[in-house]
């Protein structure tokens, strides 16, 4: 498997709103990071998977949140 399709499922943790938006961006992003550093190395899938689980998370939160402020009107 592709680092690139391997990426491409971690993004899927994102929501979908978030991943149509900026997914693109992100793509161009690792791929810019996977040529510049020894992207065969675990600490580059480490941060890698680090970085979109705390962001997806956090992108999860702000999700649920507008969902329950407009759930109350």
């Amino acid at each position: 498997m592709s680092a690139e399709r391997v990426y491409r499922l971690l993004l899927r943790a994102y929501p979908r709103s978030f991943r149509s938006e900026y997914g693109g961006e992100m793509m161009l992003l690792f791929r810019d990071e996977y040529r510049s550093r020894n992207a065969a190395a675990l600490g580059f899938w480490t941060t890698m998977v680090c970085d979109v689980a705390r962001s997806a998370t956090s992108m999860w939160v702000e999700e649920w949140s507008r969902e329950g402020l407009h759930s109350n009107r």
